[in-house]
């Protein structure tokens, strides 16, 4: 058995509900946590009943574990990029995460059982909130993606389009040929570097502006309102952004520096795509 770097909730593979239910009163919700209980502690936990589904389930596990780990591979960039603050997670546990400088959905998947346990003030209930959604994520997508939505529609709905005066004109032209852009590439400042709220940088990557230039380049062509919850408030919000980035540059964040993923998964075998 190779080292996991993935969690795979119960809830997201094929168990029966008595089982789970019998794994979840001892405290047991991801098929990580599963692989390290001892047979005889099984057999007390969900009785003779049941001990063959675990194991069978048991010796599915590196199937599973591979497939989760195509489908982290496979989550978009621009997904990755969003912050955690998209996520339905308790105040207490988003804290937990920031404190520990999980900022964004890329750094959230790759957190494995091991490195959350680690963490100092993280209780049971907080790493189970932390297992269950990397793994809910991982395992679908689209209905992360739906949920999303389904979100920003509340929250535009919720906000009147009126509240603030629009700006009249379609596009705006920004300078940014001054002498302190000469050799900085801006493609590669990412939304976080302006002054702009979470819900305006995810609203922007779901149109797919992820960085300075090509939001920029957008709103001195189009209209910023023709973007999907853009309403003039945020159209305001972002414009003021970009006149304040382009006179005095990036501003200064928390966010962790990036690094190699050093554990190297090992490739499974084609023939297991057909359980994506």
């Amino acid at each position: 058995m190779y080292k996991r770097t993935v969690i795979i909730h119960l809830n997201d593979i094929d168990v029966s509900s008595s089982v789970k239910n019998a794994l979840f009163n001892a405290d047991i919700f991801t098929l990580n946590e599963l692989e390290s209980i001892r047979q005889s502690k099984l057999l007390r936990i969900v009785g003779n009943q049941y001990l063959q589904e675990v194991n069978n389930l048991l010796a599915d596990a590196d199937i599973l574990f591979a497939v989760f780990e195509i489908k982290r591979e496979r989550l978009s960039d621009w997904v990755k990029a969003l912050s955690v603050d998209t996520l339905r997670l308790s105040g207490r546990t988003l804290n937990l995460l920031k404190a520990n400088h999980v900022l964004c959905l890329g750094d959230f998947v790759n957190l494995s059982l091991s490195e959350i346990s680690g963490w100092r003030f993280v209780g049971v209930k907080a790493k189970t909130e932390i297992s269950s959604a990397i793994s809910a994520l991982v395992a679908n997508q689209e209905a992360f993606l739906t949920s999303l939505e389904q979100q920003e529609h509340a929250d535009s709905a919720d906000s009147s389009p009126d509240e603030a005066a629009g700006i009249d004109n379609q596009s705006v032209s920004f300078d940014h040929s001054g002498s302190q852009f000469i050799g900085l590439n801006l493609s590669a400042i990412p939304l976080t570097k302006l002054n702009l709220s979470i819900r305006a940088c995810n609203i922007l990557y779901r149109a797919r502006i992820s960085n300075a230039k090509d939001l920029i380049d957008f709103a001195s062509k189009r209209d910023l309102k023709t973007i999907r919850n853009i309403g003039p408030a945020m159209e305001r919000e972002i414009i003021d952004a970009i006149q304040q980035f382009l006179s005095e540059g990036p501003i200064e964040t928390e966010e962790s520096v990036e690094t190699e993923e050093s554990v190297k998964t090992a490739i499974p075998p084609q023939d297991l795509i057909e359980f994506l």
